[in-house]
């Protein structure tokens, strides 16, 4: 159960990180590539849980 929240809070953070260097870089482009970035950096860190 623990390593299922500290994984919850890994995403959460990534999408709240995405979030906003999308609204402070460039909120007329797409989010997706942020998102897209941030999980990747997240999957690399994570371990296999």
């Amino acid at each position: 159960m623990t390593k299922l929240i500290l994984v919850a809070a890994a995403v959460g953070m990534g999408i709240a990180v995405a979030l906003r260097q999308w609204i402070t870089t460039d909120p007329l482009s797409p989010v997706m590539p942020y998102l897209t970035d941030v999980f990747t950096r997240i999957r690399a860190g994570l371990p296999h849980v």
